[in-house]
């Protein structure tokens, strides 16, 4: 005989709402579980169950290991949840150890107990056993596969994320609706091939060639350049792929009449872009396809593509744009999203993306330039990364990326407020570059919770695996008495142009074109190239090489670095980051003349120190909002470039 308890453990989920969803902490036997009910759940109606199987960083001594992570810390985080007529629980497995433990990597969620479970929940709340569902994490997915495999009659639909299964018995799933989700470049449970368990890819190809298909065709969606995650921001919706919605619209056997989703991503804002924007669409419809597309851009827009997924559109005039999208099915069944566009003429103190930059490792390869190609044959894809350089950021911001039609790139600071932003989280877990053309938008906030919304950034660049303009074999500098020289070797120089010089003071970010190489006429086995940079400038010098290509595209080198040192390079800038309203300039050189400019380049304050001997001199910020800044110092005909962080300004004092 099995015992069964029920715990009246309930805890609200605290929400800026007038109803909370309820977590309550219960246990079917010796098995924890968290359950969710909604605001508006009573005994008299039957409502939806979902089940969510947690994966191996879960597993722990007690069920607070489960609470912040995967589907439960989406609750906890959105008050959407509120508007879910949907009760969920989460079982939880208990292992001595610690939460987050490795070795539980090898665990096997036992189908029993999860069935036990849902036993469980139907005894104790008015449950609809025909709209059971399940979804799960890594371990967790696989251990919904043998769930539904061991009780193949008992959920009307699953998402699974970054799973596998065996495919044996697969055919027998034909009352299951199903929508996977996976990592294109996961490691850890690669989405195709396996030995005894098959990836989420290669079981979703085997069910749709069942003889016996499922009611409605099972659906994968493939994470572009995704790792081992990916899960969190579908639970929360930032990712644009609204599964709940998919869940609830579930008929079981009924396999006509579902509406199709879709989604054009969330509100922007922009700074006059330079180049058009391109605005892809997420359609997908559960039991057909999707016949039309059918976009609507208020206002004078010239757009590309019209009546296709995606469309192309020039945003360069200030003002609001609404954009909707209308799709329609093989059915006639019609959905839509719209978004806004807002378009600034300035930055002024919002929290602001500036560009983004392509890194290889811990080597800046320099700004991104729409449209520009990167050949994957030239670096190792693991190591790529694409960082936001942001202004008017604080300790509580992050970035949100979008990579295509998915918005499932996260980045925060981690309370740094000068660590980089970037896709890969800079661990090169959740970006690895695929094949292909890859639309990048970065959107800064105020705050990580997507509170503060501030202003994007948007690149479109394309990975190949062809010839580049030029095979660059090596690039290396010298430098003796103020004078720089640049050496490069180039072959196969396939549709070259030319080469242009860049230069940075101090930093990357203040790095500028300063010279140009023509092409060899005379093409060899190997070509030799050098530049002369006479007089260079005092202090840490940055060097790039662009190759320039006959269509105007562009491939970077590595960065080079190195230091020019004179004995009138010994000024001095304090404290930085600056706090208040001021910063201390401490020289021993003749005159100075010194100017503030901020990321864009534009100069916020110029100074001037007359001539002197050893001093110091306090030079005011009053006015100037925080952000990144760069301090150019010119004397002595000498320039150098630093950056300053301006973290807050108070009201002088009189």
């Amino acid at each position: 005989m099995q015992l069964f308890v029920k715990l009246t453990i309930l805890l609200t989920l605290a929400y800026i709402s007038s109803y909370a969803i309820t977590m309550g902490v219960g246990s079917a036997d010796t098995v924890e579980y968290l359950i969710f009910t909604p605001p508006s759940y009573n005994d008299s109606q039957a409502y939806p169950l979902l089940v969510y199987l947690h994966g191996a960083q879960a597993i722990g001594p007690d069920i607070s290991c489960s609470r912040g992570k995967g589907l439960p810390g989406a609750i906890r985080d959105n008050n959407f949840f509120n508007d879910i007529p949907m009760i969920i629980v989460a079982p939880h497995v208990k292992k001595e150890g610690s939460c987050s433990n490795s070795d539980n990597n090898e665990y096997e969620w036992n189908t029993d107990m999860i069935n036990n479970v849902i036993d469980h929940i139907i005894s104790n709340y008015n449950i609809d056993e025909s709209r059971i569902f399940g979804s799960g994490i890594s371990l967790g997915a696989k251990g919904l596969w043998d769930y539904v495999l061991a009780y193949p009659d008992r959920m009307a639909g699953i998402v699974p994320f970054s799973g596998n299964a065996p495919i044996e018995n697969i055919c027998t799933l034909d009352e299951l609706a199903v929508w996977a989700f996976h990592g294109e470049v996961d490691g850890t449970i690669p989405p195709t091939g396996g030995t005894d368990r098959k990836g989420s890819q290669t079981i979703i190809d085997e069910m749709n060639s069942c003889n016996d298909k499922p009611y409605i065709p099972a659906h994968i969606t493939i994470l572009t350049s995704k790792g081992h995650n990916g899960w969190d921001q579908v639970y929360n919706l930032t990712s644009g792929y609204n599964i709940y919605e998919w869940l609830l619209a579930l008929k079981r056997n009924i396999s006509t009449d579902y509406t199709p989703l879709v989604h054009i991503g969330p509100n922007k804002t922009f700074v006059s872009p330079s180049h058009s924007l391109t605005i892809r669409s997420f359609a997908y419809d559960p039991n057909g396809t999707i016949e039309t597309y059918n976009w609507d851009i208020s206002g004078p827009v010239p757009t590309l593509n019209s009546g296709q997924p995606d469309i192309t559109a020039n945003f360069s005039s200030p003002g609001i744009y609404t954009i909707e999208l209308t799709v329609t099915d093989d059915e006639g069944n019609i959905n839509s999203d719209q978004v806004q566009y807002t378009v600034l003429s300035s930055i002024g103190s919002s929290p602001s993306i500036t560009e983004l930059r392509l890194y290889n490792g811990n080597t800046d390869l320099g700004p991104i330039t729409n449209n520009q190609v990167v050949n994957l044959d030239s670096y190792d894809a693991t190591l790529l990364d694409i960082v936001a350089t942001t202004s008017n950021l604080n300790s509580r911001a992050s970035v949100r990326f979008s990579l295509n039609d998915n918005h499932n790139f996260i980045s925060l600071n981690e309370d740094k407020i000068n660590t980089n932003y970037s896709i890969g989280n800079n661990n090169h877990k959740s970006y690895v570059p695929t094949l292909g053309e890859h639309t990048v938008t970065a959107t800064a906030y105020g705050d990580r919770n997507e509170l503060d919304q501030g202003i994007s950034y948007e690149i479109t660049l394309i990975y190949s695996n062809g010839p580049l303009p030029i095979n660059l074999l090596d690039f290396t500098a010298s430098m003796a008495n103020d004078r720089v020289t640049l050496y490069w070797e180039t072959s196969e120089e396939i549709n070259n142009s030319h080469f242009e010089i860049y230069q940075g003071i101090g930093s990357t970010k203040s790095m500028y074109k300063i010279g140009e190489v023509p092409k060899k006429l005379k093409q060899q086995e190997v070509n030799y190239y050098s530049y002369t940079i006479e007089n260079a400038p005092c202090g840490k010098l940055y060097y790039q090489l662009q190759s320039i290509d006959l269509d105007g595209k562009q491939d970077p080198s590595k960065i080079i670095t190195l230091k020019n040192i004179r004995s009138n390079c010994d000024s001095k800038v304090y404290p930085n980051p600056i706090t208040g309203n001021y910063f201390i300039y401490e020289s021993k050189s003749d005159a100075s003349s010194l100017m503030l400019t901020n990321t864009s380049g534009k100069t916020v304050r110029k100074y001037y120190i007359p001539k002197s001997e050893t001093r110091k001199t306090i030079l005011d910020t009053y006015g100037i909002p925080a952000g990144v800044y760069f301090l150019q110092i010119s004397n002595n005909e000498t320039l150098r470039t630093q950056k300053l962080i301006i973290l807050k300004n108070t009201p002088s004092i009189n």
